[in-house]
């Protein structure tokens, strides 16, 4: 079984997959292209349905870049990843008049120079049920590359990749009651909450009726109303202590019952791990501070040469004092008092 098949440009010149191609059909396997230069557009026009292309001319191609598109609705990127893809480089393809039947399904539009057009680079197509993605140029990687150029990271990369392939392969759900949570592991400090969206039978989205959920975990059980948005329902739990959570969430759609259940763990929030980053220069001034110096990693031989070099001598304190026979007068009337006792002890005693 596969979740996801992609068509680095294919179909070609040279094979135009038509035996795989209807293979692929018949099993309703999602199908994201890849068109380049060697591709055959003419072909690739038959096979999706919803994105046209227009002729061709082989060999004539272009440089196109990436627009972001403010109408995508489909799943949501995050603000760096957009604001990042400004700065990528432009993918290379073939010189054609693309277009989606569905404008608002490109998640970023070509940008061809200055001029931005609906024309789709990164779309999607929703064919018997089932939605294909298209990537509209070769060279990929070098949005990668220019990702970790500008900020040490391929953050936006992953994420923009990432979401697309999950889009495709996620099974979709076909239930009239539909109950999602953020994620499955959360920090004590974090905010735990639902959304739960109800259809009717031809799987319009309504709103009527009443959502509630039932939580338990070992020190806990406790029952929740979701509060009606304006074409969904929402919960927002709070924060919950570190432990293992279980929940079921019920619905009443039109006379029939629906239940969804789930889980979810709360772990203990370590201080030490929310920021796990170095802090250089503050480390360089405690060290000047206190006559040190900062060394890195690759100094570690300078350090020890340096620790050797050391020699570390043993510090004595000696403390004189001198007293003369004025100031050990009490302690000698003390010993004449003693001294006269005993004598006269010694006389009585002997006259005993």
């Amino acid at each position: 079984d596969y979740d996801l098949v992609v068509l680095y440009q294919l179909p070609s010149f040279s094979d135009n997959i038509s035996y795989i191609f209807d293979k692929l059909k018949a099993t309703n396997i999602p199908i994201l292209y890849i068109v380049g230069s060697q591709s055959d557009i003419r072909t690739l026009s038959s096979y999706i349905d919803g994105i046209t292309f227009g002729s061709e001319s082989r060999g004539n191609d272009q440089t196109i870049g990436a627009s972001y598109n403010e109408k995508f609705n489909l799943f949501l990127l995050e603000n760096h990843s957009v604001q990042e893809s400004k700065s990528f480089p432009p993918l290379y393809a073939p010189f054609s008049i693309v277009q989606n039947k569905s404008s608002d399904l490109n998640l970023f539009n070509q940008s061809i120079g200055s001029i931005e057009t609906k024309q789709p680079l990164i779309g999607f197509s929703n064919q018997n049920n089932q939605y294909v993605g298209l990537i509209y140029g070769e060279n990929l990687w070098k949005w990668k590359f220019a990702n970790y150029y500008n900020l040490k990271n391929t953050d936006a990369f992953d994420d923009i990749i990432f979401k697309v392939v999950n889009f495709l392969t996620i099974k979709k759900d076909k239930s009239n009651f539909r109950v999602s949570i953020e994620k499955q592991i959360f920090n004590e400090s974090e905010s735990v909450s639902f959304n739960a969206v109800l259809y009717n039978e031809v799987y319009q989205q309504i709103n009527d009726g009443e959502v509630s959920l039932k939580l338990s975990s070992n020190n806990l059980q406790k029952e929740y109303k979701f509060i009606k948005k304006y074409d969904f329902f929402n919960l927002n739990i709070g924060s919950l202590p570190p432990g293992y959570y279980q929940y079921e969430a019920k619905s009443n759609i039109q006379g029939k019952y629906y239940s969804k259940k789930g889980s979810f763990h709360v772990t203990p929030l370590v201080l030490e791990d929310i920021n796990k980053t170095a802090h250089f220069d503050e480390m360089n001034t405690l060290s000047l501070n206190s006559s040190g110096k900062l060394y890195f990693p690759d100094q570690v031989e300078e350090l020890i040469s340096k620790y050797e070099s050391q020699v570390t001598s043993s510090k004595f304190i000696e403390q004189q004092k001198t007293y003369t026979l004025n100031d050990l007068w009490p302690v000698l009337i003390f010993l004449l008092l003693l001294f006269s006792t005993e004598l006269m002890y010694r006389k009585y005693i002997g006259k005993l």
